[in-house]
């Protein structure tokens, strides 16, 4: 049994308010980024990359465990005559000074089928948490986010997009 402001909790614990009001409190959101940097739209075969870095965080991060990154967006996807097209998403970090990798790799957030002859629309939040390196830690973190809009065969009404609506970062214990 772990005491109040303990953890790790296992099962059988019991998770005191002040715990989740730690929890809650102690997160640090940063501004949301809405601007098009990384909006990425392609018709006909191809595909559309796009990325965006976000502003460098250094302060505030002593004592932080994640980044939690929350992309929320609207995609299409339309499919005529044996065009699949989707829409995928990826987030890169790096510690401010070093090199980027992947934190998730591209995923497929929206995906027609060949010969569906689909339109398929939808706004939604895409949230990911990466766990913060010792650099990320000392130096502070920088998050690039991109968006890859594919068609792929030739077809004149095929196409994929994708429309940032409000993407944002905040740091977690």
């Amino acid at each position: 049994m772990t005491d109040e402001g303990e953890f790790p909790k296992s099962d059988g614990d019991i998770l005191y308010d002040g715990d989740v009001n730690d929890y809650l409190l102690n997160k640090i959101a940063i501004a949301p980024y809405t601007g098009t940097g990384f909006n990425s739209t392609k018709t006909n075969q191809g595909n559309d990359e796009q990325d965006h870095e976000l502003t460098a965080i250094t302060d505030g991060i002593s004592g932080k465990t994640y980044a939690v990154i929350e992309i929320t967006g609207y995609s299409k996807a339309v499919d005529v005559s044996s065009s699949a097209s989707y829409v995928q998403l990826k987030i890169q970090t790096k510690d401010v000074g070093g090199s980027y990798s992947d934190s998730m790799s591209y995923k497929t957030i929206i995906y027609t089928l060949d010969n569906s002859n689909v339109d398929v629309r939808t706004t939604q939040t895409v949230k990911w948490v990466h766990t913060l390196t010792a650099d990320e830690k000392t130096n502070g973190i920088q998050v690039k986010v991109f968006s890859k809009s594919i068609v792929g065969a030739a077809s004149a009404s095929a196409s994929a997009s994708f429309t940032n609506i409000q993407t944002v970062l905040k740091l977690s214990n």
